[in-house]
């Protein structure tokens, strides 16, 4: 990862050719590619950058729910659980309707058995 160059203040990769990596991968974060081929996240390559390896198991979370702001004092390293319970928190992640676990109908089956 030596290649790449960062601004930690302002959460910024840098590419090979010194332009600033935007291309936001499934989930959307910013994913850092190489030869088409995925490196890393930039969140994760940034903390790393300063703070060297994350624990394993371990995740980084983004403070303010915004995956794209990769500022050093926007990232904190938590547990999985802990990440799950500040996505829900913040309204990031829901367990409302189909989306629970649990849930036995889909939106649409709801509205045919009503109709």
């Amino acid at each position: 990862m030596s290649c790449y160059q960062f601004d930690v203040e302002h959460g910024i990769v840098f590419g090979l050719r010194g332009a600033p990596i935007t291309k936001r991968a499934g989930g959307g974060y910013i994913q850092v590619n190489r030869g088409g081929k995925p490196v890393g996240m930039a969140h994760r390559m940034l903390w790393e950058h300063v703070h060297g390896p994350i624990q394993e198991g371990m995740q980084i979370n983004h403070k303010n729910g915004i995956k794209t702001d990769n500022r050093l004092e926007n990232l904190e390293v938590v547990t999985p659980s802990e990440n799950t319970k500040h996505a829900y928190l913040t309204g990031l992640a829901s367990a409302l309707g189909e989306k629970n676990g649990r849930a036995k109908l889909t939106a649409d089956a709801v509205k045919e058995i009503r109709d």
